[in-house]
C-alpha cells in the first residue's frame, strides 16, 4: 500500500541533458595584429567546470571540457528537472594531455574560480554559459590553455602551474598575491622557477610575456633547467641604456641565456602567430627604439609592437629582395660586439633561429615543432650550458642539438646558425 501512495503521488523524477559552455573574459593590453587571442570573449579550451544543486548544496558534476573540436569550452550533463542548479569555471583545464592550473599564490596554493554562474532550471533550458569576470587568474588561464592547444604536448603529460604573483626577491617562492597581502608587497616582475610559472603585476595583462613564461615552463619540461647566468659581456651598442643588470630581446649577452630567453620568444611567437603568413607580431610593451634591428628601417607598428622582418617575408625568411641581407644576418655580428672571452648570443638571433628551423623548408624540409622540441630535449639536461662560458668551452647549444639531428636536417641547421649567429663553437 505504501509502494502504491508513493507511485500515485510522489513527484515524478525526470532528467535531461543540459548543455554548460564556459568562456573567457579577456583584457590584454598587448592586443594588435597578431593572428590569435585577440577578442574579448573566448572559449575556455579544456577548462573545468563545476555543476551544483542549488536544493541540496551537493555538487553533482566536475569535468573537463573539450580544448578543441566543436564542443570546446563545454560539457553536457545529466540534471533534474525538479532541481536548481549553478554552475563555476576553475582556473583548471587539460589541453593535449597536460594539466594547466592557475594559483593565487605559492603559500596557500589555492586554486582561482568564476563567481557562481545565474541559477538555473534544466526544466526552463537546455544551454546554459558561464563566464570568467575580468581578472589576470583568466588572463594567464587563457594564455596558458591557448599556447598548449596551439603548440603544445611532445612530451608526456605533465602538470603546469601559474601564480598570479611576481617573482619574491628573483626566486619565485613566497609570492603573495595582491589581493590578500596589499599591491606594495607584490614582486612586479615575471619569471619561471623549476617549472612553475610567475606572473608579475608589470606582465599580467600581457599574453604575449605570459606566453614567454610559458615557453620556459615548457623548455624545462624538456630537458630541465639549464645552469645559466644573466647578464651581459661588455658595454656596446647592444647593452639597453640604463639598464645593464637586466636583459632584453635585441641585447648581447651570454649565449646559453639568449638561447633560453629566445626559446621563449619564439614560443610567444607561434603561440599568436600563423606561421605561414608573411607577417608577425611580437608586443613586448617595452620601450624599443624605432630602429630596433639597426638596419635603418622604422620597424615599430605602434609605440609598442614591432614586424618581425617588418612584414616583407614569411616572419623570418625570404628568397630574396633588397632587405635579404640586413633582415637575414646576426644582430650578434652584425651590430653588436662579439665577446673573444665569452660565448655571447643576442636573444632575437636564437628566436629567429628557432622560428626558422620549426617553419621555414628552405632546400630540404622544416623541422616543425615536433622535431624542433623533440632536438632541443635531447641536447638540454639540466647540466646544460655551465658557467663561465669561457672559449674555448665543449657544450654550446648549437653544437649540442646539432649533434641529435637526423643527418637530412644538418643543411638547414647549419645554414641558419650560419646566418642568425648561433653557430658560435660549432664544429660542423
Amino acid at each position: 500500500m505504501i509502494l502504491l501512495i508513493s507511485l500515485g503521488f510522489g513527484l515524478a523524477q525526470a532528467n535531461t541533458n543540459v548543455t554548460i559552455c564556459a568562456e573567457y573574459r579577456l583584457d590584454y593590453i598587448d592586443n594588435g595584429q597578431e593572428d590569435y587571442l585577440k577578442g574579448a570573449v573566448h572559449p575556455a579550451w579544456g577548462a573545468q567546470i563545476d555543476v551544483i544543486n542549488i536544493d541540496t548544496g551537493m555538487r553533482e558534476y566536475r569535468e573537463f571540457s573539450p580544448y578543441d573540436g566543436p564542443d570546446e569550452g563545454c560539457i553536457t550533463v545529466s540534471l533534474s528537472t525538479n532541481a536548481n542548479y549553478t554552475a563555476r569555471l576553475r582556473a583548471k583545464a587539460q589541453v593535449r594531455g597536460h594539466t594547466l592550473k592557475v594559483l593565487n599564490d605559492d603559500r596557500r596554493n589555492q586554486l582561482w574560480r568564476s563567481s557562481s554562474a545565474t541559477p538555473f532550471r534544466p526544466v526552463d533550458t537546455n544551454n546554459v554559459t558561464i563566464q570568467s569576470g575580468l581578472h589576470r587568474a583568466w588572463r594567464v588561464a587563457a594564455t596558458m590553455g591557448w599556447a598548449h592547444r596551439r603548440r603544445g604536448s611532445t612530451f608526456d603529460a605533465t602538470t603546469f602551474t601559474a601564480y598570479t604573483c611576481g617573482c619574491q626577491d628573483g626566486e619565485g617562492d613566497d609570492c603573495l598575491d595582491p589581493e590578500h597581502d596589499g599591491w606594495q608587497d607584490y614582486p612586479r616582475d615575471s619569471c619561471m622557477r623549476a617549472g612553475d610559472i610567475y606572473i608579475g603585476a608589470d606582465d599580467d595583462a600581457q599574453k604575449f610575456v605570459i606566453a614567454h613564461e610559458v615557453g620556459h615552463a615548457y623548455m624545462y619540461e624538456l630537458g630541465g633547467e639549464p645552469n645559466i647566468d644573466s647578464g651581459f659581456v661588455g658595454a656596446n651598442v647592444c647593452e639597453p641604456e640604463g639598464n645593464a643588470a637586466g636583459h632584453y630581446i635585441q641585447s648581447e649577452e651570454y649565449e646559453g641565456l639568449a638561447a633560453v630567453e629566445g626559446f621563449g620568444w619564439y614560443y610567444a611567437a607561434v603561440a599568436f602567430n600563423n606561421t605561414t603568413q608573411d607577417d608577425c607580431i611580437l608586443n613586448l610593451m617595452e620601450a624599443y627604439p624605432d630602429d630596433w634591428d639597426f638596419d635603418g628601417d622604422d620597424d615599430l607598428i605602434d609605440d609598442n609592437a614591432f614586424w618581425l622582418n617588418e612584414g616583407e617575408y614569411p616572419c623570418v625568411y625570404g628568397s630574396g629582395g633588397p632587405n635579404y641581407a640586413v633582415s637575414h644576418t646576426s644582430i650578434l655580428e652584425t651590430v653588436c660586439e662579439p665577446s673573444e672571452a665569452f660565448a655571447t648570443g643576442v636573444e632575437f638571433d636564437w628566436f629567429r633561429f628557432f622560428w626558422a628551423l620549426d617553419s621555414v623548408p628552405l632546400n630540404f624540409r622544416e623541422l616543425g615543432w615536433t622535431e624542433t622540441t623533440n632536438v632541443i630535449g635531447l641536447s638540454h639536461p639540466p647540466w646544460w650550458w655551465v658557467v663561465p662560458y669561457e672559449i674555448p668551452f665543449g657544450d654550446y647549444p648549437s653544437q649540442m642539438m646539432y649533434e641529435y639531428l637526423p643527418a637530412d636536417l644538418w643543411p638547414n641547421f647549419t645554414w641558419y646558425a650560419t646566418i642568425y649567429g648561433t653557430d658560435r663553437g660549432m664544429n660542423m
